[in-house]
């Protein structure tokens, strides 16, 4: 009865699937058949989260800038927490950026380490030999911080992970944290990158072994200080005042550079037309930047008659779900859509291979790809967000894919691996999300 366009970054076809509605309510009925075929028009679009992605703190423990915080570094087995581990924890209790304590130790992943790990990190599988295990190791960590504010660099990958860890072994985990990788970005727009050893070179803090974990925490410790002087200069004095102070500065200064992801549009009535006209035009003509984007701000203040979706893997909550990260984090992504979505396994299996040689792949297995679905779904029944199964539609029928082929081999873009991006039936549907 319905059929929704979504075409990426722009409305072209929706005059095509209007003058077909009309043809088809002109032309002689089929006995059976439906009288009226509507048409959802909508945007795939390329959406910056410039609003909340990356907040300099989370949680809603404060604190002011001359209280004792505890900074750490984590090294770990690769990039995503869901599959790897932890290897050397590095934590130092400090005040000022002088250091008043310090927690150090390896960790016994429980396997081999990879050569690109050693390599990285400088730690071996001997250094790792008579280590403890996590389940040993984080309860003392987690003592030692106690209820002090944690500060990190890219504070969200090191965070989720002892989250993660917790959670697994029955630890409350009720932590806040300061970002100093966000807060740089923010506040020292002029330096381009903002990588640990950078930062430490702008403010003169010295050399140290990056990359092992004791090292960086101290580091860091000493870089949220400087911070903590820029923001006093700005009129601010404990943590909680930090992420409101900084969003006039992100969309100026680090929004252009961010990442964009995929979100879906609807448009519910003629007020949510216009709006989706008005970010579609927006998109192209402001804000094109190799795609043509939206970013969350402007759809905030545009999204009166607009139905809002996750779409497919390359959407925030999506990926942060690949991520491993933590229900409560999952639960502030989704929501601000108005749905969820969920697709057939096999638009996901791109994920079971590295995405570039000696990456590790997003996901193991097929089982990998189900639980990614299934957490969507739990996650929209728990919250009451209709979840929706859609093919992501690409090309009609199977032996249509070879055009789609073409099309991503002039982008440089020469995939072999199918992906069967045709529209299925409703029973092909049923079956493919059985599980």
């Amino acid at each position: 009865r319905a059929i929704a366009i979504t075409d990426h970054g722009c409305c072209q076809s929706f005059t095509d699937a209007l003058h077909t509605v009309e043809s088809w309510k002109g032309a002689p009925k089929v006995a059976g058949t439906n009288e009226d075929i509507k048409i959802l028009y909508g945007c795939e679009g390329y959406y910056v989260n410039d609003v909340d992605d990356c907040l300099a703190v989370r949680g809603s423990k404060n604190m002011t800038f001359d209280e004792e915080y505890v900074a750490f570094d984590l090294e770990t087995t690769g990039l995503r927490p869901r599959f790897d581990k932890i290897i050397e924890i590095g934590a130092v209790r400090m005040k000022n950026g002088v250091e008043i304590d310090r927690f150090q130790t390896f960790v016994d992943p429980g396997m081999p380490l990879r050569q690109d790990t050693i390599q990285l990190t400088g730690i071996n599988d001997d250094m790792l030999k008579g280590a403890p295990k996590i389940q040993e190791i984080l309860p003392k960590f987690m003592e030692f911080v106690g209820d002090s504010v944690l500060v990190a660099h890219n504070a969200e990958f090191d965070t989720c992970y002892i989250r993660r860890n917790c959670a697994e072994l029955g630890i409350e985990c009720n932590i806040t944290s300061v970002d100093t990788l966000t807060l740089s970005q923010n506040l020292m727009p002029e330096m381009g990158k903002h990588k640990l050893d950078m930062v430490a070179d702008y403010f003169k803090l010295g050399d140290f072994e990056h990359h092992r974990a004791a090292d960086d925490a101290v580091i860091c410790g000493k870089i949220v200080a400087k911070l903590f002087e820029k923001l006093t200069t700005m009129g601010l004095s404990n943590i909680q005042s930090i992420n409101e102070a900084m969003l006039p500065l992100r969309p100026v200064h680090r929004a252009d550079n961010m990442h964009a992801q995929h979100i879906i549009l609807f448009a519910k009535n003629q007020m949510g037309l216009r709006n989706l006209y008005h970010l579609i035009s927006d998109a192209n003509l402001k804000y094109f930047k190799a795609k043509p984007r939206i970013f969350k701000s402007q759809l905030m203040q545009l999204r009166e008659g607009l139905i809002i979706g996750s779409a497919c893997e390359n959407n925030e909550l999506f990926q942060a779900v690949v991520f491993g990260k933590d229900d409560e984090e999952l639960k502030r992504i989704a929501s601000f859509y108005d749905y969820l979505e969920v697709q057939p396994l096999s638009n996901n299996r791109f994920m079971l291979f590295p995405r570039r040689p000696g990456d590790q792949p997003m996901a193991q297995s097929d089982e990998d790809l189900r639980e990614f679905n299934r957490t969507i779904v739990r996650l929209g029944e728990e919250m009451d967000k209709m979840v929706v199964a859609t093919g992501d539609v690409h090309f009609l029928n199977p032996e249509d894919e070879i055009f789609r082929r073409i099309l991503l081999a002039t982008k440089g873009m020469n995939d072999e691996r199918e992906n069967p991006l045709y529209l299925r039936t409703t029973d092909e549907m049923l079956t493919e999300f059985s599980y």
